[in-house]
């Protein structure tokens, strides 16, 4: 078993996944067994259990650092149907 990791009010991380706006950057607002934490790009605050965010916690960023704009994931285009509209 493995010791949780560190984690206080304040610290910002890099997770390997994007949230849905392509920023991979978060700051946590609020730990105990549940984290919250608030996505650098767009504000949006998600709530995940310790060893859900322990696990995707790629690096650790210094509080100064810049955080770089957001990623757009690109939109798949829609397959257009070959049917006829009906009226």
């Amino acid at each position: 078993m493995t010791l949780p990791l560190k984690i206080e009010v304040g610290d910002r991380v890099r997770l390997k996944k994007p949230h849905a706006c392509g920023s991979y950057h978060w700051e946590v607002v609020r730990t105990g067994a549940d984290i919250r934490a608030k996505c650098l790009g767009c504000g949006r605050l998600v709530m995940r259990s310790r060893a859900y965010f322990e696990r995707r916690i790629r690096e650790f960023l210094a509080p100064d650092e810049p955080v770089p704009p957001p990623i757009l994931p690109k939109r798949k285009r829609r397959r257009q149907s070959h049917q006829p509209q009906k009226p």
